[in-house]
């Protein structure tokens, strides 16, 4: 399971890469790599990787409708 921001966007564009690359693609390796990816700040990397309290969970959870599916669906 990958827990930092860096670890995740790593395994998206490596996803991204095998999935063009797999396939007949006018996509070639050169231009995914030539893709940049955005930086964003220490401070929203933390708050990003930082796990769910108990209570945030919760709150989540009790905000929830019963017995329907979340978005347009329900």
């Amino acid at each position: 399971m990958l827990l930092r921001s860096d670890e995740k966007l790593e395994r998206w564009r490596e996803h991204f890469e095998e999935l063009l690359v797999n396939v007949n693609s006018a996509v070639g390796t050169h231009t995914i790599d030539s893709i940049s990816i955005p930086n964003i700040s220490t401070l929203e990397i933390q708050r990003q990787d930082k796990i769910p309290t108990l209570e945030e969970i919760q709150l989540a959870l009790s905000q929830m409708k019963s017995k329907k599916a979340p978005g347009n669906d329900g």
